[in-house]
Parts: structure tokens; C-alpha cells; sequence
């Protein structure tokens, strides 16, 4: 089709008035949106996290913040965006997008429940990159279900397993032997922990002797997979 459709958008809001929402996903200083399936519904929305004037939450720092969420109408955005609460970060922007990312603010959304909606999921405690119950025989991630009209303000432990001194601070890390990821390997519909190297020394488990300078026999290379439970 040579024709596009039109389809609409509503106004970005603040001192982005002239370039809108010119891309479809941004997490550039003030300009924090994405557009995703947020409440499950089949249909992808338009999700702006952070106001514009002020690059933070929708009221940030009270105990009423939110996100912005603009619905398919016809061809196009609704121009009145749903009010979606979010809980507290623990930073003073709070939840200002919908992945986190730098020393403590580590966090995501994605569907970590299987229900088949996105819910909040943070991973590291807000003053450094460390897993809540970091070094104990249960750490933790902050899970904040979705519940259709926003995410729940209070969090559920997500139990994970031991990841070391700092643990699986991070749905994903790949740097100073910490090598790991969440995926659905199984083919099962959960989402797996999954860690591809032995962080003592940063090789795949069962990695060759000789690729050490070592001797004897090459053993079978694996990952450690961490099974998401139902």
C-alpha cells in the first residue's frame, strides 16, 4: 500500500510541544514513553511515564503517582490519557520509566507473573545495585502486580535464587562475570533465570580445561537454569 493511514497522537505535553511524540519509545532526560500492550488488552498503548516539565513521576514523591496511558481510539490515541498509579521507587523521580537503568535503579516491566500482563518488577534496592536480602538464604526481587488500571502499591517478594555477594540485582547483566538473563528457555510460557557463566571465573560452567591452559579431558559446557515456578 503506497497510501499511509493516518494515525493519531496526542500532545506530548511541556517544552516538547513542537516535536510530540516523534518516536514511538524514548528514554532521553524529560522525553519518557514507550508503546506497549500495557493492561493486556491485545491492543498497544501509549504509555508516557514522567512529566515532561519535570522529567519525574506524576506525583512524584506523594503517595498518588502515576503514569499517563493513552488508549487505542479508531485510528489513533485517545487525546485523554487513563491515570495509571504506580507505587514508589524510592527515588526521588520515582518511577520515571518503564526500564530502569544505573546503580539502584534497576527495574523493568514485563510480564514476570504469567498472567499475561506487564507488571513492575523491581530488582535492586534504590541505594545500590544489590538484591534485596543480598548474601541471605533469601533474597528477592519487588514485584508490583498489574491490575488492569495500574500497578498494585504494594509489592509481593519475588523469591530468586542465590546470584553472590550482590545477587541478581538485574533481569540482565552481562559484565564482570556476571552473565546472566530472563527469558522463557523451556518453551513453557514463565520466564527463566538464566545464568550462562560461573562468576568466579566468567567462562560458561563445564568450559574446557585447555581453553585455561589446563589439562585433561574438555567436560560438557551448560548454563544453570533458574526455572520460573507457576
Amino acid at each position: 500500500m503506497d497510501t499511509p493511514t493516518q494515525w493519531t497522537v496526542p500532545n506530548v505535553g511541556g517544552s516538547y510541544t513542537q516535536t510530540g511524540f516523534n518516536v514511538a519509545a524514548t528514554n532521553d532526560g524529560n522525553k519518557q514513553w514507550v508503546t506497549f500492550d500495557i493492561d493486556g488488552d491485545g491492543l498497544v498503548e501509549l504509555v508516557q511515564t514522567a512529566d515532561p516539565t519535570t522529567g519525574k513521576v506524576w506525583g512524584a514523591g506523594t503517595a498518588a503517582q502515576s503514569w499517563k496511558v493513552y488508549k487505542k481510539d479508531g485510528w489513533g490515541f485517545s487525546q485523554t490519557p487513563i491515570i495509571w498509579p504506580v507505587p514508589d521507587s524510592g527515588h526521588i523521580d520515582g518511577f520515571d520509566s518503564a526500564t530502569g537503568g544505573g546503580a539502584g535503579r534497576q527495574w523493568v516491566t514485563l510480564d514476570l507473573d504469567g498472567d499475561g500482563k506487564p507488571d513492575l518488577v523491581q530488582t535492586s534496592i534504590p541505594s545500590a545495585n544489590k538484591v534485596w536480602g543480598a548474601g541471605t538464604s533469601s533474597p528477592y526481587w519487588k514485584l508490583y502486580r498489574n491490575l488492569g488500571a495500574g500497578f498494585a502499591t504494594t509489592a509481593t517478594n519475588f523469591a530468586v535464587p542465590d546470584g553472590g555477594a550482590d545477587g541478581f540485582f538485574a533481569i540482565t547483566s552481562g559484565s564482570s562475570n556476571r552473565y546472566w538473563t530472563l527469558l522463557d528457555l523451556d518453551g513453557d510460557a514463565r520466564l527463566d533465570l538464566v545464568q550462562t557463566a560461573d562468576p568466579a571465573t566468567g567462562d560458561v560452567w563445564g568450559a574446557a580445561p585447555l581453553q585455561r591452559g589446563g589439562t585433561g579431558k574438555s567436560s560438557t559446557p551448560y548454563w544453570k537454569v533458574f526455572r520460573g515456578l507457576p
